[in-house]
């Protein structure tokens, strides 16, 4: 990991080839981010998610979003349902604005896998976000985009 992010600081200065201008320190933390939650080493997958939010600016919703949506899958397979779900309904609350399909997936995904996880408080609030007839039935999660 150490060597990833002192190569991105050194090509700073050399002039970035285009087609990578655009990856920073937020891309490589949210990379690093899914490899540790992949790997299981979810406080590090943590740390990591929580520098994309963190290095995204509240300007940058879809951005921003990408990244806590990260989190909250790095909270829920550490077994911190709640605080995924709490996190969950401020992404649906900071998006509704937002026409992406990319993060209509990533929070139905989110959904469904807190739907299966607990029925307490935060997840059924962020289910009545997502869609208000999934709190009572059983049909797919679907975003009102």
């Amino acid at each position: 990991m150490t060597l990833a992010e002192n190569t991105l600081h050194q090509a700073r200065g050399n002039g970035r080839a285009d087609w990578i201008a655009v990856f920073d320190e937020a891309s490589l933390a949210s990379e690093a981010s899914l490899c540790f939650m992949q790997l299981a080493e979810y406080s590090e997958a943590e740390l990591r998610a929580r520098e994309v939010v963190r290095l995204r600016s509240e300007d940058r919703v879809r951005s921003r979003a990408f990244g806590q949506l990260t989190l909250a899958g790095v909270l829920l397979r550490a077994g911190r349902v709640e605080e995924a779900a709490a996190l969950g309904q401020e992404i649906c609350v900071m998006t509704r604005s937002l026409s992406s399909a990319r993060v209509t997936r990533r929070i139905n995904d989110l959904a469904l896998a807190l739907r299966t996880a607990s029925n307490g408080p935060d997840v059924t609030g962020f289910l009545a976000l997502v869609n208000p007839a999934v709190v009572e039935e059983e049909s797919t999660v679907e975003w009102p985009v």
